[in-house]
């Protein structure tokens, strides 16, 4: 999972410290298989999706791995 914290600047940087950003949540991944199952089954391309919904295809990439 991709560290995207890192490039922020926090605050209050103790309210993240018993977050473990590397490790993959199991509702990310429910999440995703989910996402996927779903575009799949409507015909959607990641991209088609994407533009639907006002994100990037990278991000719906992101979700979905």
């Amino acid at each position: 999972m991709d560290n995207s914290l890192s490039q922020f600047k926090i605050k209050n940087k103790h309210v993240f410290e018993h977050i473990d950003l590397d490790r993959v949540h199991p509702v990310d991944v429910y999440v995703g298989k989910r996402l996927k199952m779903k575009r799949r089954e409507l015909g959607y391309t990641q991209e088609n999706l994407a533009k639907a919904i006002n994100v990037t295809f990278q991000q719906i990439q992101k979700y979905e791995k």
